[in-house]
């Protein structure tokens, strides 16, 4: 029996045996392929000629997708090992470009060192709409969030994206190989963004961003901010210089809800899929917060994840979202979800300026939510016990 696997583009499973072959070295003969052009809704682009599962060619060449013609990963495409897909979603206004953005600079950086989780993450092709061709995913990357929130003379913060509805861009994947010596095999992580416009009706999530039903994981980022409690608590100088938030908290995750079910998920079980939810822009509760509060320090996650100061942090979390009016939304994920946990972060450290300068990057537990989601997936260990911590 061949191996199974996903599709991280048009999310169909199939035989791995059934997946047709692209030639891919420069100046192969090309041809239009018209069922590339159909899956990203553009002219039909000119591609390497693509031949049957049972007629391999010679010269380069990489196994694609049955249905959509989009190249596999080559670890799935081999057959070694299969993608999970994260999915990072919130209402408009929750700063999920800015949380991405900065979440894996700061993973390539920070927790892949031994200081700290110890892992090595490596980027796996994904595809360019406007170049129409393969390209590295730190290079997408790059083009998205890096040019913006590093390069620049002036820091600047994202502003919502456009929606995939009208920008195909932003419908193509990040991939990147995680592994961690704990595990002998790595992990595919397949991570997807959705502009808070794409999860405001439940058909656009079914239609454009179908990888929220697939996912192996769920990020879900809350703005702060949809929250009563927290409004009535900030200073009137900040009201004013942000506006306030009309979303509900919970809105996006009833709309998700509400597309699994038409999946055929039984109202009557609860989702599998872990979801991390995290309260974004943290650094607008600290005149809220008091001095021990967990949520004004940065987490350390030496050896793995840090189960043991998550757990707390979770508990702190969840009684402030009760405590700030977000009963709605504690009570849509006990009785939908078999497993969440809760986290705040900070993705910038502090507010941007009417320009959307910000002048210095200080991010606050902005990894928590992911790690938390790879130790469920069984990508990265639990970080060793106080007392117990492995010799350096």
């Amino acid at each position: 029996m061949g191996f199974k696997t996903v599709c991280p583009y048009c999310f169909e499973r199939f035989n791995r045996t059934r997946a047709p072959f692209r030639l891919t070295a420069a100046g192969c003969d090309q041809a239009p392929d018209e069922i590339v052009g159909e899956f990203l809704s553009v002219p039909a682009p000119q591609l390497g000629t693509v031949f049957g599962p049972d007629e391999p060619p010679t010269g380069m060449n990489q196994r694609i997708c049955p249905r959509c013609h989009m190249s596999l990963p080559h670890a799935a495409a081999k057959g070694e090992l299969d993608s999970k897909i994260i999915a990072v979603i919130g209402a408009r206004n929750a700063g999920k470009s800015n949380f991405f953005g900065i979440l894996l600079r700061t993973l390539e950086q920070r927790y892949s060192s031994k200081n700290e989780v110890d892992f090595s993450i490596m980027d796996q092709n994904s595809f360019c709409v406007n170049e129409m061709k393969p390209m590295p995913s730190w290079k997408l990357y790059d083009r998205r969030y890096r040019d913006r929130l590093f390069e620049m003379e002036s820091r600047m913060a994202i502003e919502q994206n456009q929606s995939a509805i009208h920008d195909k861009f932003l419908r193509m994947p990040l991939i990147f190989r995680l592994r961690h010596n704990a595990f002998r095999q790595p992990m595919d992580l397949v991570f997807y963004e959705a502009a808070g416009e794409d999860l405001d009706k439940q058909e656009a999530i079914e239609q454009f961003n179908p990888y929220v039903l697939n996912a192996a994981g769920i990020v879900l980022l809350v703005d702060p901010l949809e929250l009563p409690g927290v409004w009535n608590g900030l200073s009137e100088s900040v009201r004013d210089h942000i506006g306030k938030v009309e979303a509900r908290a919970g809105g996006v995750l009833a709309r998700v809800i509400g597309a699994l079910e038409n999946r055929g998920l039984s109202a009557r079980k609860k989702i599998k899929v872990p979801i991390a939810v995290a309260l974004s822009k943290s650094d607008l509760l600290r005149p809220m917060l008091p001095t021990s509060s967990l949520l004004r320090r940065d987490g350390r996650h030496i050896g793995g994840f840090n189960h043991e100061e998550c757990s707390r942090l979770s508990y702190e979390v969840r009684g402030w979202i009760e405590e700030w009016g977000g009963d709605q939304l504690l009570q849509q994920l006990d009785k939908n979800f078999k497993t969440s946990e809760f986290f705040a972060l900070s993705a910038l450290g502090a507010l941007p300026d009417e320009s959307f300068c910000v002048p210095r990057l200080a991010p606050t537990r902005i990894a928590d939510p992911l790690l938390w989601l790879l130790w469920k997936l069984r990508a990265i260990p639990a970080a060793p016990r106080a007392g117990h911590r492995r010799a350096s």
